[in-house]
């Protein structure tokens, strides 16, 4: 029944990042590029990418699945969701620290992957200082952990 949920799961997941997808080709319309970090912090991609994999595509770690499935939750309730009137798309308000933010609020107790993207942020931190936005990183984050997953042959056994 477990094993039934979880593929379950993994097959939503699959179908949200093909809608995923969809969106990044509606992107260019906005003025989005792939390449945004080129020149101040080209080590983004591969550091996002190496915390990920250290995470998430460790096929002795029981937790691979939740921390892909978590890391996607955030960022769809970081983009899609819409919290206030004032709140449009995504800005990682998800990720503010201290009391009365979303990561603090009592259903954050169920949500992982706070501490991939921390430790993200505090990598990208030592070789870019002040340069990659918190946003930029859920969604880096959240592309490499489904990848990786879907990837991983541990994921369906």
């Amino acid at each position: 029944m477990a094993r039934t949920s979880l593929i379950l799961h993994l097959q939503l997941v699959l179908f949200v990042c093909s809608m995923i997808v969809d969106a990044e080709a509606a992107a260019v319309s906005y003025g989005l590029k792939d390449d945004y970090y080129h020149n101040t912090c080209p080590s983004v991609e591969s550091v996002v990418s190496r915390v990920v994999r250290e995470n998430v595509s460790d096929p002795s770690s029981p937790f691979n699945l939740r921390f892909a499935a978590g890391l996607l939750r955030l960022a769809f309730h970081d983009c899609f969701v819409e919290m206030s009137v004032s709140k449009r798309g995504c800005d990682a308000s998800l990720l503010l620290n201290g009391p009365g933010t979303g990561k603090t609020a009592p259903v954050s107790e169920f949500v992982t992957g706070f501490e991939i993207l921390d430790y993200a942020k505090e990598e990208l931190e030592k070789t870019c200082p002040g340069v990659v936005s918190c946003a930029d990183i859920l969604q880096h984050a959240t592309r490499d952990s489904v990848v990786a997953v879907r990837s991983s042959p541990s994921s369906f056994s």
